[in-house]
C-alpha cells in the first residue's frame, strides 16, 4: 500500500514538474520554447578560428530575431559541430530560419558548413536549469 501511494505522489510530482509554464491557468498553455539543433561538420580547408570569427559576425543579426532567447555553438572531438539555439516558439524560429540566411553577415558561416553533413532540427524545451 506504501509503494503504491509512493508511486502516485512520484507520478504527481513528475506531471506538476513538466507541465507547460500555464498549463491549467485559463486552460491554455503559454508557448513552449524551442531547441533548434543543427550539427554539421565544416567544409575541408576550412580553419576553426575563421570559422569561429564568421559564427561570432552572426550574433547580433541572429540575436536582434524576434523569440531569440539563447544561442551555443559546440564541436566534438572528431569534429562534429553543434549550433544550439533556443526560441521563443516554432514560428520565431522559423521566420528566423528564413530571416538570417537573407543577411550578408550570415554568408560566410554558412559557406563553411558542408551542407551535406547538416542536419537540422527542432524539439520543445521540457526542462533546463542554470542561465
Amino acid at each position: 500500500m506504501h509503494r503504491t501511494k509512493a508511486v502516485t505522489l512520484t507520478a504527481l510530482a513528475l506531471t506538476i514538474l513538466f507541465a507547460p509554464p500555464d498549463a491549467g491557468a485559463g486552460g491554455t498553455a503559454a508557448p513552449q520554447p524551442i531547441a533548434e539543433i543543427v550539427t554539421f561538420r565544416l567544409m575541408p580547408g576550412t580553419e576553426e578560428a575563421a570559422f569561429l570569427s564568421a559564427a561570432k559576425a552572426t550574433a547580433a543579426p541572429v540575436a536582434a530575431q524576434p523569440g531569440f532567447l539563447r544561442r551555443s555553438l559546440s564541436r566534438d572531438e572528431t569534429g562534429l559541430w553543434t549550433d544550439y539555439v533556443e526560441w521563443a516558439d516554432m514560428p520565431s524560429a522559423g521566420a528566423a530560419a528564413q530571416a538570417v540566411m537573407q543577411l550578408p553577415e550570415f554568408a560566410p558561416f554558412a559557406a563553411a558548413i558542408d551542407p551535406a553533413s547538416m542536419v537540422m532540427r527542432h524539439a520543445p524545451v521540457l526542462w533546463q536549469m542554470g542561465d
